[in-house]
């Protein structure tokens, strides 16, 4: 459960705050242009990229708790660099934080969920995983998107921040997922 609540934020925040405020944010407060504002989700999606492989990699030798709880503890500390920026240089220092974060928390609660599961039941663990996500994406954008720009205004806010950090304080105490796969 605790890992869907994590894919539930981090699909969230990759929708909501990523792909809806994000954007808005970096106009309306940082003043950056339509041209910045490409180049900085570029950068963000060219890192998160970059990463993947050697993340997946790495979480399938030392465990997925190990890429988990650092990418998502990546992603919020990068929400709060972005919330807090008044530049543009600022504003991508986050997006590059946050390439990373997604890069490395990205692959790894789709295997942890696989790798918890029965093996004659990883359909379904793999189904439920992604449903929960698609939760968080459908509702990422519309809630950030109500609960940050009321009235058609974008306010200043360090509140980007909350759907990541308590998910990785709780994920730590959960049992690593390479354990069963040495005992099969």
């Amino acid at each position: 459960m605790l890992i869907g609540a994590v894919t539930f934020a981090v699909f969230f925040t990759r929708a909501g705050g990523r792909s809806t405020i994000l954007p808005l944010f970096a106009y309306s407060q940082v003043g950056a242009s339509a041209t910045q504002v490409g180049v900085l989700l570029s950068v963000l999606a060219v890192i998160n990229v970059a990463v993947l492989y050697p993340t997946g990699a790495f979480s399938d030798r030392f465990g997925r708790k190990l890429a988990i709880v650092p990418g998502v503890s990546l992603m919020a500390i990068a929400f709060v660099q972005m919330s807090r920026a008044s530049s543009y240089p600022g504003l991508l220092t986050g997006a590059v934080l946050l390439g990373f974060g997604s890069g490395v928390g990205g692959p790894a609660p789709a295997a942890y969920m696989a790798d918890l599961g029965p093996p004659e039941r990883m359909g379904a663990a793999l189904g439920l995983y992604r449903a929960i996500g698609d939760l968080g994406f459908l509702i990422g954008p519309i809630g950030w998107g109500g609960w940050r720009i009321p009235a058609g205004t974008l306010r200043r806010s360090s509140s980007w921040r909350w759907c990541s950090a308590p998910r990785c304080y709780r994920l730590r105490s959960s049992p690593e997922s390479t354990d069963r796969l040495r005992r099969r």
